[in-house]
């Protein structure tokens, strides 16, 4: 395995803008672009999740039909996130307890964080890299480009004017 930056999908090295002959992988397997289907195996949020962001990717050419399974690991992760999150604001960061030693005595109160904490934590890390794949996020968008609008007669005469 090269050692270096993962190499990027044509597609995404397109939408950049600076695409040239050389960059381009003349046997770079180009899977069909079809409408994708939910797994079934995610659950609610990670459905609407699913049918959020797929109609966006379809539209950037950014998706196929062998992208289901990252895509699905991304929508998972979100979930996953999600509902740590939720249980984070409802019980808090951390979780008080009692120790006791082995004659059962109080032997005080201690604080430790949920281990939802750290759920979250590890979720969103995957959701990034999930992001960072598909070119979703922020950093990855700056280096995008859809490409120019057409313009129509009476528009270009009115920038020449």
């Amino acid at each position: 395995m090269p050692a270096g930056r993962p190499a990027k999908p044509t597609a995404l090295k397109k939408l950049e803008g600076h695409l040239n002959k050389k960059m381009i992988n003349k046997n770079e397997p180009m899977p069909l672009q079809k409408d994708q289907t939910c797994p079934a195996f995610l659950d609610e949020v990670g459905r609407i999740e699913w049918k959020r962001i797929v109609p966006e990717l379809e539209r950037l050419g950014l998706i196929t039909i062998v992208d289901r399974i990252p895509l699905a690991g991304y929508c998972d992760a979100y979930s996953k996130w999600r509902k740590a999150i939720k249980y984070i604001q409802e019980n808090g960061l951390v979780f008080e307890y009692t120790r006791v030693d082995k004659d059962g005595k109080d032997v005080g109160k201690y604080r430790q964080p949920n281990p939802e904490v750290v759920m979250a934590h590890q979720s969103a890390q995957l959701i990034l890299k999930y992001c960072q794949e598909f070119g979703l996020t922020p950093s990855a968008r700056v280096r995008l480009s859809a490409g120019k609008a057409q313009l129509d007669d009476s528009e270009m005469e009115d920038l020449l004017d």
